[in-house]
């Protein structure tokens, strides 16, 4: 079976990802996280998986690509900002190529407006499915045996009824390896990039803290980390696929300690070598944890310091006083 990961064209720099949906053209860019950790799901079914990212490649339209290609599956992205702009295409698609069946990646409004994808699939009937949780489902099962059995995180209308239940990720998560090398592009960056080929991955999903600014606990208010044996095993196949830097998307990287210690330290003992970039919490950094990472191959870490001033900064959901910042920023440099 052949399968597509589709990046949409749009007229507006917009990485089409659940996690980040960057408008305009920012000052990094690597692969659309969601289809990174998907695709190791889809490898280990036996699939054949190609993946186009058509934001990168302007010069070559959907059309003229899909003339050369044949799939079983699309699995696209579609923006909450140009929602109805992707489906108008997706829809075109699936009228011109009626044998390729049609699967979305769920988005931020899927998740964080309950009816939603039950509004998306009743009334665009071409899509076959939603897939609602790209880091926990069993979608390969339901692309070898149809709608049949107990689908998770897979979504479907059944006679105008919504089929498929939504679980969350197991707390401990072990993901099967992703396939980094169909991702490698030179346009993909990070701006603390200084040369090699980044690609992007999780080590954990969710975020425990509610800063009222962020949609990001509200898609996973529990956090599922990943095992350290799990992430050295997805390292080293990077660095055997010619990459040199990793972008970890994490909301929020090193929520657990002992994982993170872990990781670095078997980083260090394997010598893998790579450097790597997260976003994380002044509060959640030690002198300990900091070391390691450094020692491992983390080169930045960002950030979210919102105010210099204690008061405003509590209001938005950072409560740590100035000592700690100073603190960390020293330990980092």
């Amino acid at each position: 079976m052949k399968i597509l990961l589709l990046n949409l064209p749009s007229d507006i720099h917009c990485a089409r990802v659940l996690h980040r949906s960057n408008l305009n053209k920012p000052g990094y860019r690597w692969p659309p996280v969601d289809f990174v950790c998907l695709s190791g799901f889809l490898w280990e079914a036996g699939f054949n998986v190609d993946y186009k990212d058509f934001q990168l490649e302007g010069d070559i339209a959907v059309w003229d690509y899909l003339k050369g290609h044949s799939y079983d599956f699309i699995i696209s992205t579609y923006s909450p900002f140009f929602e109805e702009q992707d489906l108008r295409l997706l829809q075109e698609i699936g009228r011109v190529h009626p044998h390729i069946r049609i699967v979305l990646l769920a988005n931020h409004s899927d998740r964080l407006e309950p009816d939603h994808p039950k509004q998306v699939l009743k009334a665009h009937p071409f899509i076959c499915a939603m897939i609602y949780d790209y880091a926990h489902h069993n979608v390969a099962s339901f692309m070898e045996k149809g709608p049949s059995g107990d689908l998770f995180n897979v979504l479907l209308m059944k006679n105008g009824n919504l089929q498929g239940r939504i679980d969350p990720i197991p707390r401990k998560a072990a993901i099967p390896v992703p396939r980094h090398d169909i991702f490698i592009s030179d346009s993909y960056f990070h701006y603390d990039s200084v040369g090699g080929r980044l690609t992007s991955t999780m080590s954990s999903f969710g975020c425990k803290q509610q800063c009222p600014f962020c949609w990001g606990p509200k898609l996973y208010p529990a956090v599922a980390v990943r095992t350290a044996e799990n992430l050295i095993l997805e390292m080293e196949y990077i660095v055997s696929c010619g990459i040199r830097e990793v972008y970890f998307n994490d909301l929020t990287f090193a929520y657990d300690r002992k994982t993170v210690l872990e990781f670095c330290r078997s980083m260090i003992a394997r010598r893998i070598r790579l450097r790597w970039f997260c976003s994380s919490r002044f509060d959640l950094m030690t002198a300990e944890t900091i070391e390691a990472m450094a020692q491992a191959g983390c080169r930045c870490i960002e950030f979210g310091l919102e105010s210099g001033n204690y008061p405003v900064r509590k209001l938005y959901g950072k409560d740590f006083p100035d000592s700690t910042v100073d603190k960390v920023l020293r330990l980092c440099k």
